[in-house]
């Protein structure tokens, strides 16, 4: 058969749609499926209630039911449907792949592709892929810490970045009563609870060295999506923490003169906590600033929140003192 297309739907898109329809029976579930309660009860809940074949079953029942509400409800203005759904695309809960090339175009468009994008200054990604085969992702909590130093070079073409990237992991699985299919082990290399992840760091500068939890440690490097990529196995027992830390040190273009930070997401469940401190080297100075963020005292510029959708942030320095001065007056 031909395929024409592929939409992903994760538990996100069916709360929205939830909000615009309002709660669903399943007859196998105890209480109404809501907007409030569907990614729990999808996610976590089910794991516990069901065995295998029949909680694969449920989570179509409960898609099933979404669906045939959303299909015969009055859903409102269509405002209100892009105010419901937008969260979600945003986030990367809704991802849509077609054939044919105008209507990759038009995907491309509404965002609705969550394809990585193109380097066209500095960038950050974290990814983390479960190497365990249990239900960890569900537990795990990420925080993201981007600090360097930018010196604007080759005449405002490229700029040197020294800096420093931080990844905190905290795994919140239990590794008592859950499901073994939720916990594992399934084999001997494991034990319940435990977060196995291949953690690997995105940017566009190059790494020159990393610790786990202050140790050295090494790290896989490769060129993927334009980007440099540092990866390594990093296990996190039940209740535990780690922390990955990274050096960066290397010239990166700049994008019309302007240093531009693409700060790019996983669609996980829960958005990272995301901290950026971007300082000019000594001789120079934030001449404008665009984007999320604000200029500190020291003269950096800070972003912290939550990382719930791609953003990015640009800045365009210019000397200080007598070189900034003869520049201004040469240009």
């Amino acid at each position: 058969p031909v395929v024409d297309g592929v939409i992903a739907i994760y538990p996100p898109v069916l709360a929205s749609l939830l909000e615009l329809t309002g709660p669903v029976i399943v007859e196998v579930w105890p209480v109404p499926i809501t907007a409030d309660n569907v990614v729990p009860v999808t996610l976590s809940e089910a794991y516990t209630a069901f065995d295998q074949s029949a909680r694969i079953e449920f989570l179509g029942d409960v898609a099933r039911a979404v669906w045939r509400e959303v299909t015969r409800s009055s859903l409102g203005s269509p405002v209100r449907v892009a105010d419901a759904l937008g969260t979600a695309v945003e986030e990367g809960h809704l991802m849509v792949w077609l054939a044919r090339a105008d209507e990759t175009e038009l995907v491309t468009s509404l965002d609705l592709s969550n394809s990585v994008p193109a380097p066209r200054s500095d960038t950050l990604l974290l990814v983390t892929q479960n190497a365990a085969g249990n239900k960890a992702d569900y537990y795990l909590r990420r925080s993201l810490r981007y600090e360097a130093t930018i010196e604007p070079v080759d005449s405002m073409r490229g700029a040197r970045v020294e800096g420093s990237v931080r990844v905190e992991l905290q795994n919140d699985m239990p590794d008592t009563g859950l499901p073994r299919i939720v916990m594992g082990p399934y084999t001997d290399e494991f034990v319940a609870g435990e977060n196995r992840s291949f953690v690997s760091v995105y940017t566009r500068a190059a790494f020159s060295g990393a610790r786990l939890d202050d140790e050295p440690v090494g790290m896989e490097s490769a060129t993927e999506l334009g980007r440099r990529v540092a990866s390594r196995f990093v296990s996190i027992p039940s209740g535990s923490g780690a922390t990955l830390d990274l050096d960066l040190d290397s010239t990166i273009p700049l994008d019309g003169g302007w240093y531009r930070l693409d700060l790019l997401r996983q669609p996980t469940l829960v958005p990272d906590d995301l901290e950026v401190v971007l300082r000019p080297a000594p001789g120079w100075r934030v001449a404008e600033l665009r984007g999320p963020g604000t200029m500190a005292a020291d003269g950096s510029v800070r972003y912290s929140g939550e990382l719930r959708r791609a953003t990015s942030i640009r800045i365009r320095f210019e000397r200080t003192g007598a070189a900034g001065i003869w520049a201004s007056l040469r240009g």
